[in-house]
């Protein structure tokens, strides 16, 4: 089983995506467990959530959470704590990574076992002053503690 983690707070104007998203999924010939994690917003992200969670429960194992605290470590946490699957994509919920090149990574990944795939913006090449500095380099330390503190811990 394959579990997508998508972190999302402020969402609501990117229904659309999350929307194609989830059709997208549907292509993946593996199970998939998707498990979105709203962050306290300030909209309607997690009606939103909700309503997906409906609609699409046909197709996927859907789960939704409330952050239990604040930024996106704790979101990916809270996720990964109720995940079952081999291979778990952190995928962002404003799709700045293309979905069908997050797609590819996943389907790559089932190739291994007990794989994390991170979809971050930061992976590939970005326009000028698409980010601002301090957050490109939070982005890049979250990742790397995250990476180190996987290593150590046998999930």
């Amino acid at each position: 089983m394959i579990s997508i983690l998508i972190p999302a707070r402020n969402e609501a104007g990117n229904k659309g995506l999350l929307i194609n998203a989830l059709n997208k999924f549907k292509e993946i010939p593996n199970k998939l467990e998707i498990i979105f994690v709203e962050g306290n917003s300030n909209d309607n992200t997690y009606e939103i959530l909700k309503e997906l969670k409906e609609n699409f429960s046909d197709f996927f194992n859907i789960s939704l959470l409330k952050q239990t605290s604040k930024g996106k470590k704790n979101a990916v946490v809270d996720g990964l704590n109720i995940s079952s699957g081999e291979t778990l994509a952190i995928i962002d919920s404003d799709f700045t990574v293309d979905i069908d090149d997050s797609i590819a990574a996943i389907m790559e990944s089932t190739k291994n076992e007990n794989i994390l795939i991170n979809c971050a913006r930061t992976t590939f090449p970005m326009e000028k002053d698409a980010m601002r500095w301090a957050n490109y380099i939070g982005n890049r330390l979250f990742a790397i503690f995250f990476i180190n503190s996987h290593k150590q811990t046998n999930f």
